[in-house]
């Protein structure tokens, strides 16, 4: 048995003594079952620490690596939360895993419908992404044989990118307003210190400087364009947006020079609700801003027009909030992470006895209401509520799917799977890393907008190095009502080496000491 141990952040010496102490208990306990030798043999325990406090993990949480065909197991996984398990309750629910996997014949599933498909592969930020299943329909393998009673599921087993998550993620930002009324907070105020670091005005300022240089030499060279396009994807609440319009208005004035007559701020978001928030933060500016409701994932779609044209690009912590899916590297074999929602049932019993809806019904219940949204309820607070309890009590169940070779592994037209290849095979040993498809895809069809002489700045928490995945947990974790992922830095940076373009890291702790923050800088290679 392979037990891995990543670094605790806030566990002390005894707490993490009495952890061990029952775990020896336990496996010493049920390696004496000859039933279990070989089971235990071929599982690996893992304690991690999740750095989200509303996260989509049990304390324990056992995982199944399949072959190819779903029929065979490759190996075992349990995997143990440092921050939510003490050592009684390792006991109880470890040992509930470990009889889940008791040899006892099982009995097959018993196939349903389910209520909505998955989306596309290529599904954007503000699209939908519904699969529902009270049971899961046409289950042949292991794990689907064994489902747990103490699960109430929403969907089948799928990629990540896929699931129902991503309804959830969609409505928080569509409804936004809804949810900010019923508890009286902002979005931000879920962030590691309440605030963005979008608008740190040293930050800002600094950026502007940097536009402002490229713009002189344009000028001086007289190849400055008539129109000074500026992009902004994914503008929050329109903060960061007034700052920057403010001392770029404020730069051009001490200079005398016209750039801030010929800018045109172009602000996107794929959610109208946040675009009417952003207008009134920049009011004083709006005769130099445009509004457009924009899939992340594609800018170029509707921005084709401005190819090559656009000057500077900035996006905030959009990255993170793009549907992702998970990839391992274990020894010479790829696995690809699929994950089905659910509630824990007694959770689920609360909530459905709380809303007046009936047990049996509330999978569907949630469904429709991803939907409709809030207005499904006679009242909207109500509704946000039970939108609310719903995403709090929401977790993920994993498995691994092996593949043949990583020419199976689709991201979304267009993309090289080869480049995930090329980049892990850099790396020894086991690393289970994000592919961040949407984030992906859009980095890719925002490059093509980039003058030759513009920046494309991306605020975010990268990963910067593919060893920073094995030494903590990287998402996917809550904010609010949002989901969170860290971003494949290295990954982007791999492809837009290959597409020509200069990809850079600064961490962001030289305008914020403490920050998670990574600034990713691009422009075309010279």
């Amino acid at each position: 048995m392979l037990i891995e141990l990543k670094p605790p952040k806030k566990i002390d010496s005894a707490q993490l003594s009495a952890i061990f102490a029952a775990l020896g208990q336990i496996l010493s306990e049920y390696a004496q079952k000859p039933a279990y030798q070989e089971l235990l043999g071929n599982t690996r325990i893992c304690f991690d620490w999740v750095q989200y406090k509303q996260n989509f993990r049990p304390a324990v949480a056992k995982r199944i690596a399949f072959h190819p065909d779903l029929r065979a197991v490759r190996h075992r996984e349990i995997h143990i939360d440092l921050r939510q398990v003490n050592a009684q309750s390792l006991e109880v629910d470890l040992r509930r895993c470990l009889d889940s996997w008791s040899p006892a014949p099982a009995l097959p599933a018993i196939a349903a419908s389910v209520e909505t498909a998955a989306p596309a592969s290529d599904a954007g930020p503000g699209q939908t992404a519904i699969a529902l299943a009270t049971r899961l329909a046409g289950l042949t393998d292991e794990e689907d044989s064994w489902e747990n009673p103490d699960h109430l599921y929403l969907e089948p087993f799928q990629l990540a990118r896929h699931s129902i998550i991503w309804s959830f993620n969609a409505l928080y930002w569509n409804a936004l307003d809804k949810w900010e009324a019923i508890f009286q907070k902002s979005y931000e105020s879920s962030l590691p210190g309440g605030v963005t670091d979008a608008c740190n005005p040293d930050f800002v300022a600094a950026s502007v400087r940097r536009l402002c240089q490229i713009l002189d030499e344009l000028k001086s060279k007289e190849q400055l364009p008539e129109q000074i396009f500026v992009l902004e994807i994914g503008v929050g609440n329109g903060a960061q947006a007034r700052t920057w319009l403010d001392e770029f208005q404020r730069l051009a004035r001490k200079t005398r020079v016209d750039y801030y007559e010929r800018l045109h701020y172009l602000i996107s978001d794929f959610s109208a609700c946040v675009l009417d928030a952003a207008r009134e933060a920049i009011t004083p500016h709006l005769d130099h801003v445009s509004f457009l409701v924009l899939d992340a994932s594609d800018p170029l779609k509707s921005l084709a027009f401005l190819r090559y044209k656009v000057l500077f690009v900035h996006i905030s912590n959009v990255y993170d909030n793009l549907p992702s899916s998970e990839l391992i590297k274990a020894g010479s074999r790829y696995y690809q992470v699929e994950v089905r929602a659910y509630l824990p049932r007694e959770q689920a019993e609360t909530i459905a006895q709380k809303y007046e809806v009936p047990l049996q019904q509330l999978p569907t219940s949630i469904t429709r209401f991803l939907k409709i949204g809030p207005d499904y309820f006679e009242h909207t607070e109500q509704g946000v509520r039970f939108w609310s309890d719903v995403w709090r009590a929401l977790k993920l169940e994993e498995r691994y799917a092996e593949l043949d070779d990583l020419s199976q592994l689709k991201l979304f037209d267009g993309f090289d799977s080869r480049d995930v290849q090329s980049l892990l095979e850099e790396i020894n040993g086991d690393v289970r890393v994000h592919l961040n498809e949407m984030a992906l895809k859009s980095f890719i069809n925002t490059l093509p907008l980039l003058h030759p002489r513009g920046i494309f700045q991306v605020q975010d928490i990268f990963i910067t190095d593919l060893e920073q995945y094995r030494s903590s947990f990287r998402g996917p974790g809550k904010y609010d009502g949002s989901v969170v992922n860290w971003v494949n830095g290295p990954l982007l940076r791999f492809v837009g080496n290959r597409c020509g373009y200069d990809v850079y890291f600064q961490p962001f702790t030289t305008y914020r000491k403490n920050s998670n923050i990574t600034v990713l800088t691009t422009s075309i290679r010279d």
